[in-house]
């Protein structure tokens, strides 16, 4: 009689556990992406515009803009990008951070699940891009 308890107890405990982990937060590059920002000598409000840029898991990215302009990066439309050498970090609430290379230039890019900033060439006053997740 006692295996029965124990059998039983056992499987609740196992179900408690499967249904007490917490989902992990998306804290990967890929997915769309609204361009919030630029901030540099100039910031350049980008919060009203509709221009996203979208990450797919095949290392594509595609660029769109239904209003306003991007200041910032490579133009509309499909270009390759790879994002790698991720690291944990603990920056103004980015958890992640990694190189990004779109076409021939390289970024440093932090992440967090709802947001994310690029950072182009600070050592020469380039602009910090932020964006939030759609």
């Amino acid at each position: 009689m006692k295996e029965k308890y124990y059998a039983v107890f056992i499987l609740f405990f196992f179900c408690y556990a499967a249904c007490g982990k917490k989902e992990e937060p998306n804290t990967t590059i890929t997915g769309k992406w609204k361009l919030v920002e630029t901030r540099s000598m100039v910031t350049v409000d980008h919060s009203k515009d509709r221009i996203i840029y979208e990450f797919k898991a095949d290392g594509s990215l595609h660029i769109a803009h239904r209003s306003g302009a991007p200041s910032w990066g490579p133009g509309e439309g499909e270009h390759a990008y790879d994002f790698y050498d991720e690291d944990t970090t603990s920056w103004q609430g980015y958890s992640l951070f990694g190189n990004l290379t779109i076409g021939e230039r390289t970024y440093g890019c932090y992440l967090s699940p709802d947001k994310m900033v690029i950072v182009d060439n600070p050592a020469l006053d380039g602009p910090l891009v932020y964006f939030k997740r759609e």
